[in-house]
C-alpha cells in the first residue's frame, strides 16, 4: 500500500492539479508563485483555498493579486509565469534575461516629508534615497532606504537620479556540470 504524496497546491499550474504532470513549464510556474510570496513578505498563496478551488479559480482566469510591495514590471514578469499553457510560458533562460532588465528609479528626497501625520505616506527626510516602486501620476509609491518603510510621497518632493539600485549581489556565474538545460543562476537585487 502506498501513502498518497501531498502536493503543494497553491504553487501548482491547472495541469499538475488536474493530472499530477510536473516539468520545466510546472516550475516555471512555481517559480512565479514564489516571486509573488517574496513580494508580498511571505503571505500564503490562495490561502483558505482548497486544492478543488484553486483549480477552478485558476480555470476561471483568476490569478494571484499583484502584491503592494511589487513593481507593475515585476508583476507582469511574473504573471508570464502563469500562463494557462504551459507551453506558452517561458523559459527560466528567459526570465534570467527579463530579471537581469528589471530597474528601479532611485529619487532622492528634497525636503523634510511634510505629510507625515498622514499613515499611508511615507516618512523622508532631506538626502535619504527611495526607491520608486511606482511612478503615475504626482503621488509616487516606494520604501526609504534608510527606514525601510513603504509609502506614497509626491513627486514634486524628490529629484530622480538614475534608473538602477546601485547595490546588488555579484558573484561569478556557476556553470553546471553534466547538464546543459539547467540555467545560470539569477542576480538579485537587494532592497
Amino acid at each position: 500500500m502506498h501513502a498518497q504524496k501531498r502536493v503543494p497546491f497553491s504553487w501548482c499550474p491547472p495541469e499538475a492539479l488536474r493530472h499530477r504532470r510536473f516539468s520545466h513549464a510546472s516550475d516555471v510556474w512555481a517559480f512565479g508563485v514564489t516571486v509573488w510570496e517574496i513580494f508580498s513578505y511571505g503571505e500564503d498563496p490562495w490561502i483558505g483555498c482548497r486544492a478543488i478551488d484553486v483549480l477552478k479559480r485558476l480555470d476561471a482566469g483568476d490569478r494571484l493579486e499583484k502584491p503592494r510591495y511589487c513593481s507593475q514590471q515585476i508583476y507582469d514578469l511574473i504573471s508570464l509565469c502563469w500562463n494557462v499553457n504551459p507551453d506558452l510560458r517561458p523559459k527560466f533562460s528567459l526570465l534570467r534575461t527579463l530579471l537581469l532588465g528589471v530597474e528601479f528609479n532611485i529619487a532622492e528626497v528634497r525636503d523634510e516629508s511634510r505629510s507625515a501625520s498622514n499613515e499611508s505616506m511615507l516618512q523622508m527626510s532631506a538626502g535619504d534615497r527611495i526607491i520608486v516602486i511606482e511612478s503615475s501620476g504626482l503621488l509616487w509609491y516606494g520604501q526609504n532606504e534608510s527606514t525601510r518603510k513603504f509609502g506614497n510621497f509626491l513627486r514634486s518632493s524628490v529629484f530622480v537620479h538614475s534608473k538602477s539600485v546601485t547595490s546588488y549581489v555579484h558573484r561569478e556565474p556557476f556553470v553546471p556540470s553534466g547538464n546543459s538545460r539547467i540555467s545560470l543562476p539569477i542576480r538579485v537585487v537587494i532592497f
